[in-house]
C-alpha cells in the first residue's frame, strides 16, 4: 500500500506530514513545519520552486520514502486563483497550479487531490481531518478540462509559455543565488586572509614579548653582577679631577674586606710640597664617591741623584699614604 502525504502550502510556511488512516479519520504523523522567506510565494506564483521541491524531497529522504501519493492544501486560495479562463471560456491551469504539479512530479509524488481550504482539526496531542470533509472539498486538480480536440495548439502554446516562464524564473533565481554565493565566498576569503595576518602579528607580538622578558632578566643579572664587581671608574674620575699638579700617585689599591660590603681605598704617592697633599685631601673629601678620608702618613725625602727634581728649588719631596672608604 502506497504511503500518503499531506502538504499544506501558504505564503508563510509549508506543513509536510505522513498520513495514517483510522476508520474515517486521517491523522498527521511526523509533521514538519518549514518557514518560508519573504516573496517565495506571492502574486499567484512560486518564485523559488526549487526550494519547495528540496523541502519535500528532504522530508521524503528523512522518512526513507521514494514514492507516495499526496493531498495538497492551499488555504485562502479560491478557484479563480487556481483555474483561469481564456476569452472563449476555455479553462486552463494557472501558473501556481502548474508549478505545484511540476514540483510533485519531480519528487515522485502522485497527486491525489488539491483543495483550497484548511481542513485540519486539533485533538488531544494529534492533528487530523475527516475523510468526509476531504471528499466534500472541490478538487482543483480534477476540475481542469483539456481544450477541445479541434484546436489543440492553443493549449500547447499556453502551456509551453508557462513552462518557459517557469524555467526562465528558475534560471534567473539560480543565477542570482550563485552570484550571492560567490560574493559571500569572496568575503569569507578576505576575512580568512585578514584573520591569518592578525594571527601572524599576534605570534610576532608574543615572540617579542617573550624576548623582552628574557632581555629584562639578562639586564637585571648584568646590573647585579656590576654591583658585585669592584668597578673603580667613578673613584678614578674623582681622583683625576682633584689631584694637584705637584702630586703624583704611585699606587691605588681598592679592596673589599670579607663580610663587609664597603670598599677600602689606599692611595700612595709623592708631592713636591706637603701643602699640595693637604689640598689634595681637602678637595677629594668633597667628592661623593669617597668618604672618611684620612692621611695615614707623610714622609719627607731628599731628592736622590736619579730624582728629576734634584737640580730644582725642591731639594726634597714628600711621600704620603691616604686611606678612605668608597661610596659606590
Amino acid at each position: 500500500m502506497a504511503k500518503r502525504l499531506y502538504v499544506q502550502i501558504s505564503s508563510k510556511q509549508i506543513i509536510i506530514s505522513l498520513l495514517k488512516k483510522r476508520k474515517n479519520l486521517f491523522f498527521l504523523t511526523k509533521p514538519k513545519t518549514i518557514k518560508l522567506r519573504l516573496c517565495e510565494i506571492q502574486s499567484k506564483a512560486i518564485y523559488n520552486i526549487s526550494n519547495i521541491f528540496l523541502y519535500i524531497k528532504k522530508y521524503l529522504h528523512e522518512n526513507k520514502m521514494k514514492k507516495a501519493t499526496v493531498i495538497i492544501s492551499s488555504p485562502k486560495i479560491n478557484s479563480n486563483f487556481l483555474i483561469t479562463q481564456d476569452t472563449k471560456g476555455h479553462e486552463s491551469l494557472s501558473l501556481f497550479l502548474l508549478q505545484l504539479i511540476l514540483c510533485c512530479s519531480k519528487a515522485n509524488l502522485l497527486i491525489e487531490k488539491i483543495i483550497g481550504k484548511n481542513i485540519l482539526q486539533n485533538g488531544d496531542d494529534m492533528t487530523f481531518f475527516s475523510k468526509d470533509n476531504l471528499d466534500n472539498q472541490l478538487d482543483f486538480f480534477k476540475q481542469f478540462k483539456p481544450p477541445r480536440k479541434n484546436k489543440p495548439y492553443f493549449w500547447l502554446t499556453s502551456t509551453s509559455l508557462v513552462l518557459i516562464l517557469i524555467t526562465f524564473s528558475q534560471f534567473k533565481l539560480q543565477t542570482l543565488e550563485k552570484e550571492k554565493l560567490e560574493k559571500t565566498k569572496q568575503k569569507i576569503d578576505i576575512v580568512k586572509e585578514q584573520n591569518n595576518a592578525l594571527q601572524k602579528n599576534l605570534r610576532k607580538i608574543h615572540s617579542l614579548q617573550s624576548k623582552n622578558k628574557n632581555l629584562k632578566k639578562q639586564f637585571e643579572k648584568i646590573l647585579k653582577t656590576q654591583k658585585k664587581q669592584n668597578n673603580p671608574k667613578n673613584i678614578l674620575l674623582s681622583i683625576s679631577k682633584t689631584i694637584p699638579d705637584n702630586c703624583w700617585l704611585e699606587n691605588i689599591k681598592i679592596a673589599k674586606k670579607p663580610g663587609n660590603k664597603q670598599k677600602t681605598i689606599l692611595l700612595t704617592g709623592n708631592a713636591l710640597d706637603d701643602k699640595d697633599i693637604l689640598n689634595f685631601v681637602s678637595k677629594l673629601s668633597k667628592s661623593s664617591k669617597i668618604k672618611k678620608l684620612k692621611i695615614e702618613s707623610i714622609k719627607s725625602e731628599k731628592s736622590s741623584a736619579d730624582n728629576r727634581f734634584r737640580d730644582t728649588k725642591y731639594p726634597k719631596t714628600y711621600s704620603f699614604r691616604i686611606s678612605g672608604i668608597s661610596n659606590t
